[in-house]
């Protein structure tokens, strides 16, 4: 698995790869203000899954560069086809994603979809309970299957 630069892009406001790649979150993992469902992998609609699909996880072993600390980074094993066995970066507990056809310096955010990573994102809770009452901000465990786009 090849090493994975990210660091804090020309301007400060966001994260890219080693090679200027923009990166970006996949926003639905976070709760929404009225706590609704968060879809995963296959559940979401036909017109929507096949633009969510082309957003490529970002696989390798993160490396820290300009402006980021070692320890905001991580990985996880991405589970099922097509990436089972590879394994996906995060910063701050947020999944790591890129757009493909993208120039370097490029940006495609896309709203409620796909947004930039800012190198002081807070970090994202999984799995957490406040005092027995559900943590607004928990989006849960990964489901066993597909864990997201």
């Amino acid at each position: 698995m090849a090493d994975v630069i990210i660091q804090v892009s020309k301007d400060g406001k966001h994260l890219v790869t080693g090679d200027g790649r923009t990166i970006y979150r996949f926003v639905p993992m976070k709760s929404d203000p009225e706590h609704l469902y968060i879809p995963w992998g296959g559940n979401f609609p036909p017109y929507l899954l096949e633009f969510i699909a082309t957003w490529s996880p970002l696989i390798g072993v993160p490396k820290a560069g300009n402006g980021v600390k070692q320890e905001n980074l991580s990985d996880f094993d991405r589970d099922g086809p097509p990436d089972e066995g590879l394994t996906q970066i995060s910063y701050r507990g947020w999944w790591l994603y890129f757009y493909p056809t993208a120039a370097p310096d490029s940006i495609h955010e896309v709203p409620k979809l796909f947004q930039l990573v800012s190198p002081s994102i807070a970090p994202q809770r999984v799995g957490m309970s406040i005092v027995g009452a559900d943590d607004p901000d928990d989006v849960g465990g990964p489901p066993y299957i597909f864990g997201g786009p």
